[in-house]
């Protein structure tokens, strides 16, 4: 600690609040990044798992579609709209081929994935070929039986496979989807931590940094301040302990040490001096019978007593020279607290700055949380459109057991629809349920950044009470500066006093070169002289030695 108390009080502050500005550069970097990576993992869940669900959902709806066209191209006798459905059929060909180009993207991710999902295309391939090649020709064919029993033969066969393939891997990417809001939430929880670990530490290491500061600084200015206010009160015993710091404070106080000695002395010689002019007026009184014979005598003793005032004159002009200079000394100490304070405003900006933009990273993930909710919304038209899809499905269903032997072909085709609007509807339902893990992961996001503010918040506060502590400095050492100046004016009475002296010393000896046998006007000039002589022995009284 030896190094930091010989540095200046400029550098001291500057140090603290390095200190504290490094540390607070460091809790942005960890926060930017966690928050980086909080992002990383929603963009991850949302654009990689969310979709990848949702096409191969919609690559089974594309196939279900496909199995009800060809449905209805048996149903249709008129051949227009056969080509209707067939130009259907091929269209939704192509955008499940779109489906599959995503969904191998994110397989291939996976590799665990690949051999389900290779199996899964070569039987839809298998699925497409047998319906393009065979069924659809015989349809057009007007061979309407061998369609529909080929569709509930190897083609029914190779549907449900499918079936149970895409649902194996849609549970596949809504685990691996869930494994990753799994760890979106850890990552939150850990990240809260965090910022309560960095908040702590950071009003711990402020706080012991006043601390310091305050026994650096402060305390030693207190110190001063009360020996200062001890002398201008006229008690000059006091004890001011040398120190070995090399900084302002220890300057300050190795310069206070000597003035406060250098005006002991002056002190002790003022009053010794004034002793000797006390105890020469006496003797002038006692004497003033025989001035005429001890003119000569009288003389001489004026004028050495002349020299002496003169010196104690010369004396308290170095006092108020070194007062003087501890007043300089003081008001540029004021400045450099001054400074530190702009400092700690400083400070306070660039951390009102770090809260704004937290803020704005929590807006962000609050839009994020309402386009999800939107996306839940769609989802709930879908399975709304399900349910009467299969409500419509029955009254088909029961008419066509109404129509007899006419009626069975659509019979099966109704069949088909209520199996296709179930499985709308169950996946209407795996979508609410993923998109209620969303908004799960995007709540502790939003918690995560509100702990950050709070702590930023907190270093605030801290940096507030910096300031704080300073301004105490400042007004500590306007004090010392104060105390200073009643030192200066302290000497400059004595000063005037010693003025007095030799105006009244130069009168007494005139009178005695001009009027050596008036022993009335020698002894009035002696009176004055003795009550001069014990106005300033209650002068030199005053200071204790």
């Amino acid at each position: 600690m030896k190094w930091l108390m010989n540095m200046g009080i400029r550098n001291k502050l500057l140090f603290g609040f390095g200190i504290m500005i490094v540390l607070l550069l460091g809790i942005v970097v960890i926060a930017n990044n966690v928050i980086s990576e909080m992002q990383k993992s929603q963009n991850t869940i949302l654009h990689d798992d969310f979709e990848a669900a949702i096409a191969m959902k919609d690559l089974r709806a594309n196939q279900n579609g496909n199995r009800s066209n060809l449905l209805m191209m048996i149903i249709q006798k008129d051949r227009s709209e056969q080509e209707k459905y067939y130009k259907d059929i091929q269209e939704r060909k192509e955008i499940s081929e779109s489906f599959i180009d995503k969904l191998r993207n994110y397989i291939n991710k996976y590799p665990k994935l690949n051999s389900k999902f290779n199996e899964f295309v070569e039987i839809r391939r298998l699925f497409n070929e047998t319906r393009d090649k065979v069924q659809i020709p015989l349809i057009f064919a007007g061979n309407t039986q061998e369609t529909i029993k080929n569709a509930l033969g190897i083609q029914a066969e190779r549907n449900q496979k499918m079936k149970i393939l895409a649902d194996n891997l849609i549970v596949e990417i809504e685990n691996i989807a869930k494994r990753n809001v799994d760890a979106s939430d850890k990552d939150a929880a850990n990240a809260n931590t965090l910022f309560i670990i960095l908040a702590i530490i950071s009003v711990v290491f402020g706080f012991g940094i006043v601390l310091i500061f305050n026994g650096l600084i402060a305390k030693p200015l207190r110190v001063v301040s009360t020996v200062s206010e001890s002398v201008a009160g006229g008690d000059l015993t006091v004890n001011i302990q040398a120190t070995e710091r090399k900084d302002e404070v220890g300057l300050l106080n190795q310069s206070f040490r000597k003035m406060v000695d250098a005006f002991k002395n002056i002190t002790k010689e003022s009053a010794e001096g004034i002793n000797v002019l006390s105890t020469s007026a006496s003797e002038i009184a006692a004497a003033s019978a025989q001035v005429a014979r001890s003119a000569s005598e009288t003389a001489t003793a004026i004028t050495e007593t002349s020299t002496t005032v003169e010196e104690v004159k010369q004396t308290s002009d170095l006092v108020s020279q070194k007062a003087k200079y501890v007043y300089d000394l003081a008001v540029k100490t004021v400045q450099i607290s001054e400074s530190g304070a702009r400092s700690v405003e400083e400070n306070i900006e660039a951390m009102n700055l770090i809260r704004e933009q937290m803020e704005s990273v929590a807006e962000k993930i609050i839009l994020l949380s309402e386009k999800g909710q939107a996306i839940g919304e769609i989802a709930a038209s879908v399975n709304d459109i399900a349910e009467q899809v299969n409500l419509l499905a029955v009254n088909a269903a029961i008419e066509a057991a109404r129509a007899g032997e006419q009626g069975k072909g659509f019979s099966v085709v109704a069949q088909e629809v209520k199996e296709l609007a179930d499985q709308a509807k169950k996946a209407t339902s795996q979508v609410r349920m993923i998109l209620g893990d969303v908004q799960k992961a995007t709540s502790s996001a939003v918690m995560a950044t509100e702990q950050g503010n709070r702590a930023v918040e907190n270093g605030v506060k801290q940096a507030m009470e910096a300031g704080e502590s300073i301004k105490m400095l400042a007004d500590n050492i306007s004090e010392a500066r104060q105390a200073a100046t009643q030192v200066s004016a302290s000497t400059q009475q004595q000063l005037v006093g010693m003025e007095q002296i030799v105006v009244a010393m130069d009168s007494i000896k005139q009178a005695s070169s001009e009027n050596v046998a008036s022993t009335r006007q020698v002894e009035v000039s002696a009176e004055n002289l003795k009550s001069l002589g014990s106005k300033l022995k209650e002068i030199s009284e005053r200071f204790k030695i």
